[in-house]
C-alpha cells in the first residue's frame, strides 16, 4: 500500500478550517476508539465535537496549514502552521495569532487516525498574547 499523504493532508486542511466545516468534520478523521492528545488537553475522540466548538468560540477563523508531511503506510508526521484571531469570551475585538506546530499520527487500512499527538509551540503563543508578534513562518 502506498498512501496519498498529500491528499490526506488536505483533508486535515479542509477539517480544521473552523469557519467552513462542521463540528463533526475534524472527528470524521479519526477511527473508532482512537487517542487524541495535545498539550493543553487529553481528550477522548467522542469529545472532539465540543474540542471544535471551543476552538472555533476562541478562534472564529481559525485555519491551519500543512506545510511539510512524511509518512509511510501507518505513520505520518507533519509540520503546520495555524492563524486565526484570538477572541477571549465578550471581546469587542480579538488579536491576529499563529501558532506552529508537529503532529504525529498512526492510521489504520482506511487512512482514518488511530492516534493523534500534537506538539505546539505555547510559549510563542504566550508571547503573542502579552503583545508580541507572531513568529515568522518557515513556509
Amino acid at each position: 500500500m502506498s498512501r496519498d499523504w498529500d491528499a490526506w493532508a488536505a483533508r486535515v486542511e479542509r477539517a480544521l478550517d473552523v469557519a467552513h466545516r462542521s463540528d463533526t468534520d475534524f472527528q470524521a478523521l479519526f477511527a473508532p476508539d482512537a487517542v487524541f492528545i495535545d498539550p493543553t488537553q487529553t481528550k477522548s475522540t467522542d469529545e472532539l465535537p465540543q474540542v471544535s466548538k471551543q476552538t472555533q468560540a476562541l478562534f472564529p477563523d481559525w485555519t491551519q496549514e500543512v506545510t511539510s508531511i512524511r509518512g509511510e503506510d501507518d505513520w505520518a508526521v507533519f509540520e503546520w502552521v495555524g492563524r486565526g484571531t484570538f477572541t477571549p469570551r465578550g471581546a469587542a475585538a480579538g488579536r491576529s495569532m499563529q501558532m506552529e506546530g508537529v503532529t504525529l499520527v498512526d492510521v489504520d487500512q482506511q487512512g482514518r487516525v488511530t492516534r493523534w499527538r500534537d506538539y505546539f509551540d505555547m510559549k510563542g503563543v504566550e508571547e503573542q498574547l502579552r503583545g508580541g508578534s507572531a513568529p515568522a513562518s518557515s513556509s
